[in-house]
């Protein structure tokens, strides 16, 4: 992690973050704002070429 500085700290953040329980709940705050349901990442992997091809690799 020492070639990427700003990923480190921003991972340590996260774990303080959720060891204090943070983004510990589910919400339809997405849905809502979208008027859908999400889509998945399993939907964009099958979906978009520009990402299927690097996952394929």
């Amino acid at each position: 992690m020492s070639a990427y500085p700003h990923i480190a700290e921003h991972l340590k953040t996260l774990t303080r973050i959720i060891g204090r329980g943070g983004y510990g709940g589910i919400t339809d705050e997405l849905e809502t704002l979208l008027g859908r349901p999400a889509k998945t990442v399993r939907w964009a992997l099958e979906n978009h070429p520009r990402i299927r091809k690097p996952a394929a690799a």
